[in-house]
């Protein structure tokens, strides 16, 4: 059994050995809930329990969250410690083993509740410092004072980690192509300097920059060019993160009739300054083209949605569709569909549109416990306001109706 926490129920699990250094955590129909790559580390420590049946496991993963078995008896622990310190030794690594009561050893280890919130807040702390706004608005870090929380702050990004932060698959082309790029060491993790050089260009980079940045991601055997089908792999990657369905056959429609609109029908390779030319009719979305990562106050993701459809916001404060030539029939078709809609007879046109647009604003962070659970209450009583209306009202007609009856059969 895998413990997840005190207040989160302990799951079934097994553990598969791989032979490149990595645990494979799966559940009981054999589906990978989890790795554990041991790669980056000379020395794995693995703590057990002393008491209470000596049950308990405790595989420390610097990079991660703890992995912690409970098992069903001391034999059955035995056996699995074995065959871990002859997996260990056949991969050459060392293994440190200390021993610790139970609750010591519940106490100590990093749970993926724990790390999340530790993430959370220093994502927050991260944009507070790269976004000028007041660190007493990030919120403060609660396990700042154990040493699990430090350990935990000089952890790194794992590939999972990643595309969580940024609300996609793991396995989407746009993070694959943007990990190997941030993974400098290609220690196969991310840490936080790695990804504020990314984020750095992609919040605060002009649009040469971004170009550049999107140029070296999808050079994938770094020769300096672009070949064709790294353009139709960047093409789909970016279909991919938009949730639009388009065929392969399609995306390299698309492709040649890019290359043919900036005259590279006969080249099979771009370099960066033909890259940014063909990137030229764009060069306003580009610039404001941002990262959507998750905690990132709304007032700084106005114009994240840029990256799917081209929308600006104009002067006055409307916002403006520009048409991307690049779509062709899709746009084509979605325009002529308009337009059978106000040509049907019985509908007079609107001669004004109405514009809507509203800024977000941005509320001071709460670090008092009580007001933080006003406030709670406050968004619950907002959110159901209509539920509770109509359970007022219901009880009041129920309790009337039954006075009402009570007095006709008392008298």
């Amino acid at each position: 059994m895998e413990w997840h926490g005190p207040k989160t129920d302990s799951s079934l699990v097994y553990i598969q050995f791989q032979a490149d250094k990595v645990l494979k955590v799966l559940d009981g129909r054999g589906l990978m809930l989890r790795s554990v790559s041991l790669k980056a580390q000379q020395r794995v420590e693995v703590v057990l329990s002393s008491n209470k049946g000596n049950k308990a496991l405790l595989l420390k993963s610097p990079k991660e969250y703890d992995l912690v078995l409970f098992f069903s008896e001391e034999a059955e622990r035995s056996s699995f410690f074995r065959k871990l310190q002859d997996y260990l030794k056949t991969s050459c690594l060392e293994l440190h083993v200390s021993e610790m009561k139970e609750q010591s050893l519940l106490k100590q280890a990093v749970t993926q509740e724990q790390r999340k919130q530790i993430l959370e807040t220093f994502f927050r702390h991260l944009f507070a410092q790269m976004l000028d706004i007041d660190k007493a608005d990030a919120g403060e870090l609660n396990f700042e004072s154990s040493q699990k929380a430090k350990e935990s702050l000089t952890c790194e990004l794992s590939r999972a980690e990643f595309a969580e932060a940024l609300g996609l698959k793991v396995n989407s082309m746009f993070v694959d192509s943007m990990f190997s790029l941030a993974d400098k060491d290609g220690n196969g993790y991310i840490s936080f300097r790695e990804f504020l050089d990314i984020l750095v260009v992609f919040m605060k980079g002009s649009s040469e920059e971004k170009s550049k940045l999107m140029f070296r991601m999808y050079d994938i055997d770094e020769n300096g060019f672009l070949s064709k089908e790294e353009f139709l792999r960047m093409l789909r990657s970016f279909i991919e993160i938009s949730n639009n369905c388009l065929s392969r056959e399609q995306a390299e429609q698309v492709t040649e009739s890019m290359f043919q609109a900036s005259g590279f029908q006969d080249r099979d390779e771009l370099t960066w300054e033909d890259f940014h030319y063909m990137l030229r009719d764009h060069d306003n979305e580009l610039r404001l083209a941002q990262l959507c990562i998750k905690g990132v106050p709304e007032v700084f993701k106005q114009n994240v949605h840029n990256r799917v459809s081209f929308i600006k916001k104009e002067p006055r404060g409307t916002i403006s569709d520009r048409e991307d030539p690049n779509l062709g029939t899709v746009a084509h078709c979605m325009d002529q569909e308009g337009q059978e809609l106000r040509k049907r007879p019985g509908r007079k046109a609107n001669q004004y549109q109405l514009h809507l647009y509203t800024e977000a604003q941005r509320k001071k962070y709460q670090q008092n416990k009580v007001k933080q659970k006003i406030q709670e209450f406050k968004r619950f009583i907002e959110n159901y306001r209509r539920h509770i209306v109509c359970v007022v009202l219901f009880s009041a007609i129920t309790a009337g109706l039954f006075v009402e009856r009570a007095y006709s059969l008392s008298g």
